[in-house]
């Protein structure tokens, strides 16, 4: 199999001319998916049309690194899909006298009602919203493994054998919250040091650890790897437009991440910063998860809008999902 690099991907986007000194200039640092920044900006834009938006698109883990460094001079105002163990982290920050995160307790908006499985990691006290939670699978390329002589796996387990070699990629911990969720899930299945012995059977498999927890997908559809590690919503949309691809729900369950949304503080004090996040947090953000990352977070959420997206899923109950310090020691340990 070809190896590939794959760097991290900067995407703007802009109807309008960025003036940052302007009172309608809203910037939003986004760690989600191509697809989904895009489904934002259309409906910010057309419930907003005389606000200048910028959505930058960004990792998660830049997200956090931008927002640590920056602080309150940041020109972000609003952040989305930065992993939970990171906006916990950033909460507990100062920058000049301020906290690094508005504080949430303090603004005039509707917070959702969670659905019970997330109720006691995400809350206006915290200063994040969660926005969205992330199933993770594996995926597989039917035509390749077929081309190769490979048997479909089951498990996650099934993924250490060498004959894989060459044929998986996986989101590198070190920078994706999908590729740390995956690490962290099998770290609370089988305990650290069980984990790590899985990912040194694991690891000579993998062709890269990429910078995005998207690229592996995208390779997959090209049909240059033959399994994928990456999240279940767009393993889903991603069958439905090419028949080679299967989702398999792995046999020990599903890890998962979740990810959040909060403002920068001061900067709520901007009024339309503080629409733009009204409207996202109250009505924008339900939309998006039906229509994409579909996993539960919302109380008596509606069904998903992809076909067929599975509403039984068995999980691997996670471990540390707000504990800066239990993601360092893991990220640490990590040898690949």
């Amino acid at each position: 199999m070809k190896r590939h690099f794959f760097g991290s991907i900067l995407l703007l986007f802009p109807l309008f001319s960025a003036g940052c000194s302007s009172d309608n200039f809203v910037m939003i640092f986004s760690g989600a998916e191509d697809e989904r920044n895009a489904y934002l900006y259309q409906r910010l834009y057309e419930r907003f049309p005389n606000y200048e938006i910028i959505i930058q698109s960004v990792g998660s883990g830049t997200v956090f690194t931008k927002l640590a460094n920056e602080g309150v001079r940041s020109d972000c105002d609003i952040f989305y899909d930065l992993d939970i163990t990171n906006a916990a982290q950033l909460n507990s920050m100062e920058d000049d006298g301020h906290k690094v995160l508005a504080n949430l307790s303090s603004l005039e908006f509707t917070p959702p009602s969670y659905d019970s499985s997330v109720t006691s990691l995400t809350g206006i006290e915290d200063n994040f919203l969660v926005n969205c939670k992330t199933d993770l699978v594996f995926i597989v390329n039917h035509e390749v493994l077929e081309e190769n002589n490979l048997p479909v796996p089951s498990s996650f387990a099934d993924l250490t054998n060498p004959v894989y070699r060459g044929y998986i990629q996986m989101p590198n911990p070190q920078s994706s919250g999908t590729g740390y969720g995956f690490y962290n899930g099998m770290a609370s299945l089988y305990g650290k040091e069980a984990a790590l012995s899985y990912f040194r059977e694991f690891g000579p498999n993998v062709t890269e650890f990429t910078s995005s927890g998207s690229v592996p997908l995208k390779s997959l559809d090209r049909g240059e790897i033959g399994i994928a590690i990456g999240m279940l919503w767009q393993g889903y949309q991603y069958e439905l437009k090419n028949p080679d691809l299967e989702v398999i729900i792995p046999e020990e369950g599903c890890p998962y991440n979740l990810f959040t949304m909060g403002m920068v503080d001061t900067h709520e004090l901007r009024p339309a910063a503080f629409d733009v996040f009204r409207f996202l947090v109250e009505e924008l953000n339900y939309d998006q998860t039906l229509r994409f990352t579909s996993d539960v977070i919302y109380e008596n959420q509606g069904a998903s809008l992809t076909e067929g997206y599975p509403t039984d899923v068995k999980e691997i109950p996670m471990k540390g999902l707000k504990d800066p310090a239990y993601k360092k020691d893991l990220l640490d340990s990590w040898e690949f």
